[in-house]
């Protein structure tokens, strides 16, 4: 039980944290800590994990994935592919699914 308590704290101070405009990894960081705090488990356990997150190759992969994501958008909209993705968009589905399908697709 106390677990799950940890859980739902820890996603509240995330939540809170990236709505006052706080650094998103240090807000995951922070809620990671807290959850690991509930979940009882020991610092010798939070280094283990630590190390084991920054030495993880499909971490890293991932890292970088996420990292050049604004650079791809950057150099979509400097080439005007964004507009014209839009527009098609636009022509094919109607209204508010817009809305929804362009995250999508982003």
């Amino acid at each position: 039980m106390i677990q799950a308590l940890g859980l739902l704290l820890s996603l509240f101070i995330v939540v809170v944290l990236v709505m006052r405009r706080v650094y998103y990894g240090l807000a995951l960081l922070i809620g990671a800590f807290v959850l690991g705090v509930f979940s009882k488990v020991s610092f010798q356990g939070f280094v283990e994990v630590f190390i084991l997150t920054f030495t993880d190759r499909l971490t890293l992969d991932l890292v970088l994935i996420v990292s050049l994501i604004p650079v791809l958008a950057s150099f979509m909209k400097e080439v005007g592919m964004v507009d014209d993705l839009i527009n098609e968009i636009k022509e094919v589905i109607s209204g508010r699914a817009v809305l929804a399908v362009l995250p999508a697709l982003m």
